[in-house]
């Protein structure tokens, strides 16, 4: 008898209660980020994008997201995202139960993406893979519950079709998954027609973005690893993956996962945001390395144990990591003070410039429209050129030609600019004057603001 074998009296025990115990720890690992920036009195929700959302509610741009219309509601845009991932989690166990997937590969797939950092990050958030993760889920649940449906498969049609209008990425991963589906299980192609219908629909009349995002400076390997500092996928579940990969390519019933992986994959590569679809794909493979890593006999029962401990401290490690980040996702408490003074003494008409980043902050707090933000590339070099400037003579034509007056500093903007030399040594220029400073965060006017 092994570690993972069903007959383990522990393991039996946790499969008989599963449900139950992910929900219970689901819901705790989804509170411990908000409850460590509540704490310390950050603003809520987490990250930029959610920010970019909210400015978007709070300038009349409902678009195709119903949740949307929810985050209007007092206090919505913090319960919502846990809320989502809550539901997930409940519809992929039904799913899993109604498929046949066996009770100990569903239990260590939702243990091994309970402790993984781009889940938790999705739905402590208002993200849009997350949401986009919540309504494929919700169609195959009804795809697959003939009791609810009574054979009327039109009704998942609904969630497949929102989840199309998000982005052109998710109509193509609804597309490749849904059409699986029916060629797998069913062979009508009418609901998929659909689907294709408005897929385009969405791409060449509504020209719809391939990706909504980024909302960050995206780093490959950062993004992809939590060990190495991003909020990725921990190290040794990649490990576990490979092995993964190694013994599922001739399985049948993981076919699907390899007919989306090089689309998730490239996705990720053009986009770092899109970590969480990623993320399932690779949880799915590492739990099949790790029941085939601890199924198979092991000489040396010592060392087995020793294996599993390392794995288990590897990916608490990439957990604890995340969670100690999470107070630093931002916005801090010192941002929204220093947003607030912005938009009270500030006038509308300012053109603000401050690292992309801060522009979804900026957007929503202080209600002013910033020069610089991810997802509208066409000023990300024109930032470049202003944050890379070494002489006044080259600093000011740009800074009169695109009429900034306003420069919002934050302390991460000043750990990466040196002191001595740059655009933050410009500042000291006459023409430059402070207006404002707290904590590090400072707003400083340059020429008159118009």
């Amino acid at each position: 008898m092994t570690f993972l074998s069903e007959k383990n009296r522990i393991l039996a025990h946790c499969l008989r209660f599963q449900y139950r115990y992910i929900v219970i720890l689901l819901v705790l690992l989804l509170s411990l980020p908000l409850l460590l920036n509540a704490i310390k009195h950050h603003p809520l929700p987490l990250g930029s994008e959610s920010y970019f959302h909210l400015s978007r509610l709070g300038g009349g741009e409902i678009g195709f997201i119903p949740f949307y219309w929810l985050l209007a509601l007092p206090g919505a845009a913090i319960i919502v995202p846990p809320l989502l991932g809550l539901l997930s989690m409940i519809l992929f166990l039904a799913i899993a139960r109604s498929v046949n997937i066996s009770r100990r590969f569903t239990f260590l797939f939702s243990l091994l993406l309970l402790f993984s950092p781009p889940f938790l990050a999705a739905f402590t958030t208002i993200s849009t893979y997350g949401y986009l993760t919540s309504l494929l889920l919700l169609g195959f649940f009804l795809l697959t519950r003939g009791k609810i449906t009574q054979g009327k498969d039109w009704l998942a049609l609904v969630p497949f079709l929102l989840a199309s209008f998000l982005d052109i990425f998710s109509g193509i991963l609804v597309l490749l998954l849904v059409g699986w589906y029916w060629y797998r299980w069913r062979k009508k192609y009418a609901f998929l027609s659909v689907l294709v219908i408005i897929f385009l629909l969405n791409g060449l009349v509504l020209q719809a973005p391939l990706f909504l995002g980024p909302f960050h400076a995206g780093e490959f390997w950062r993004d992809l690893i939590a060990d190495f500092g991003g909020n990725g996928i921990g190290f040794f579940l990649i490990v576990l993956a490979v092995i993964g990969l190694a013994v599922t390519w001739k399985q049948r019933e993981f076919l699907a996962l390899y007919f989306v992986l090089p689309v998730v994959l490239g996705s990720y590569i053009i986009n770092t945001e899109t970590i969480l679809p990623l993320t399932l794909i690779i949880t799915a493979f590492a739990t099949m390395g790790l029941i085939t890593l601890f199924d198979r006999p092991w000489k040396r029962k010592l060392l087995q144990r020793f294996t599993l401990l390392v794995l288990i401290l590897g990916l608490l490690f990439s957990w604890l990591s995340y969670v100690d980040r999470v107070t630093s996702i931002g916005p801090s408490a010192a941002d929204q003070i220093a947003l607030t003074w912005i938009r009270n003494h500030v006038p509308d008409s300012a053109v603000i410039l401050s690292d992309p980043e801060n522009g979804y902050y900026l957007s929503y707090f202080a209600q002013r429209t910033p020069l610089l933000q991810f997802h509208q590339p066409e000023n990300l070099l024109l930032g470049q050129a202003i944050f890379s400037s070494s002489y006044i003579t080259a600093l000011f034509p740009l800074l009169d030609q695109h009429n900034i007056t306003v420069l919002y500093i934050t302390p991460t903007m000043r750990a990466r600019q040196p002191a001595d030399q740059g655009f933050l040594f410009l500042l000291k220029n006459e023409r430059f004057k402070l207006r404002y400073a707290n904590e590090g965060y400072e707003v400083w006017q340059y020429g008159t603001i118009r």
